[in-house]
């Protein structure tokens, strides 16, 4: 069978342009699946797709995609740098455990106060609070925040209102939130505070005792000399100026 040179030739060539024409369309597919395999928060531009009317509803759908998983991204990297700040800076020390009992994270103010050591070790190594662990197992159990005021005795003593989340779910990880409120200074002035009014009390006693024993004196009739009179009053008025 014979078939005319000039048709083989335009046979030819429309191969060519379909071949062509193809190899455009696996381009315009790569660009599209690259969008979307490398998230970058770029919209799909019309002038790099060849094909672009007739991937128009795709690619618009995927910009639309594209403008919320960006917005979305940009509140996620909000919270997790004011998360991570507020978590970092907080003026109380502040503890991560995971369900064995292991600090997987601390703030600055805790790595100050018990060391960076502490840091992936059981926090009852690091933390010598006997009624801690009660305190954890009681905020597991009720699953919710638990707060008391405890005792420390390593590495300092020191008294710490001591507030624990209750345990939360993070994948495979089983996490409580703990933060140590230092009362300890509170402490010192009450105990100050009872020193005081207890030595006050002790120095009232002597002078308040004299002026009773001096007034019954002085309302005794035996002793109405008024020699003996000036004498008592004098003493009252010492007394008293001493509790002035």
């Amino acid at each position: 069978m014979f078939i005319h040179k000039d048709i083989i030739i335009v046979f030819l060539f429309v191969f060519f342009i379909l071949i062509i024409l193809l190899l455009i369309l696996m381009k315009d597919l790569k660009i599209i699946s690259k969008s979307l395999q490398n998230f970058k928060g770029n919209t799909v531009k019309s002038d790099k797709v060849f094909f672009f009317s007739l991937f128009q509803p795709i690619i618009f759908n995927l910009n639309l995609i594209i403008k919320k998983l960006n917005d979305k991204s940009k509140f996620s990297r909000l919270r997790i740098f004011f998360y991570d700040y507020f978590f970092k800076f907080f003026p109380d020390p502040l503890l991560i455990i995971d369900q064995n009992n292991i600090i997987i994270e601390m703030n600055e103010q805790a790595l100050d106060f018990f060391g960076e050591n502490s840091k992936n070790r059981n926090i009852f190594s690091t933390l010598r609070i006997p009624e801690l662990s009660l305190l954890i197992d009681e905020s597991v159990k009720q699953k919710k925040p638990v707060e008391k005021e405890l005792n420390l005795i390593y590495p300092k003593e020191k008294v710490f209102n001591i507030w624990v989340s209750g345990r939360r779910d993070l994948g495979a990880n089983k996490l409580s939130f703990i933060r140590l409120f230092d009362t300890t200074s509170q402490h010192n002035i009450q105990d100050i505070q009872r020193d005081f009014i207890a030595n006050a009390s002790h120095e009232l006693k002597t002078p308040i005792a004299s002026i009773i024993g001096y007034c019954e004196a002085l309302l005794d009739e035996s002793s109405n000399k008024s020699s003996k009179k000036e004498d008592f009053l004098k003493t009252m008025s010492n007394e008293a100026n001493r509790m002035s």
